[in-house]
């Protein structure tokens, strides 16, 4: 609640608590025309005024539906380009590979060399590359050689560059 919506919960508190003491000295002194109308006065406006908040808090309550549903939309519409984006992705990272793949079968690379060539454009180490093959680290050496042979490059960067340069055109 802020601080305006506090005084008015203050103010109806208020003039209950006036009624309820106008209520107690009408019974302690029975006739008083004056007190009877200051009562009906009071129970009046705060009856009015109970109203006016309670339509308030209707008011309230309809308008953080509204923004609920706002962002909900939001929400789902921002998970369905989400989506979309990460089917774009998904989709270029099979386009990128069936491209390398093209690429390593026009440099007539065998099929150990075409695993160990991926491996190598994602930049890992020759023996991290021996250990998920579950192969000699020297046999990896000697794999890469070859295909930096086969692919007229100088060596890793400049393999892995060699498809990255083009990809990030």
């Amino acid at each position: 609640m802020n601080k305006n919506q506090l005084l008015a919960v203050a103010l109806v508190a208020g003039l209950n608590a006036l009624l309820f003491m106008l209520e107690l000295l009408s019974e302690l002194w029975p006739e008083p025309t004056w007190l009877l109308i200051v009562e009906e006065m009071f129970e009046i406006t705060s009856f009015l005024f109970s109203l006016l908040m309670l339509g308030y808090l209707f008011y309230e309550n309809q308008r953080r539906q509204t923004a609920i549903q706002l962002l909900q939309t939001n929400l789902s519409n921002a998970k369905a380009e989400l989506n979309q984006a990460n089917l774009r992705l998904k989709q270029a990272g099979q386009a990128y590979h069936e491209a390398m793949r093209e690429q390593f079968e026009a440099w007539q690379f065998t099929p150990s060399e075409q695993a160990v060539a991926v491996f190598l454009v994602k930049g890992l180490s020759f023996k991290e590359i021996a250990e998920a093959r579950q192969t000699q680290e020297k046999t990896v050496r000697q794999q890469a050689t070859a295909i930096y042979n086969k692919s007229n490059l100088k060596g890793r960067h400049e393999f892995a560059a060699y498809f990255f340069e083009n990809f990030l055109l």
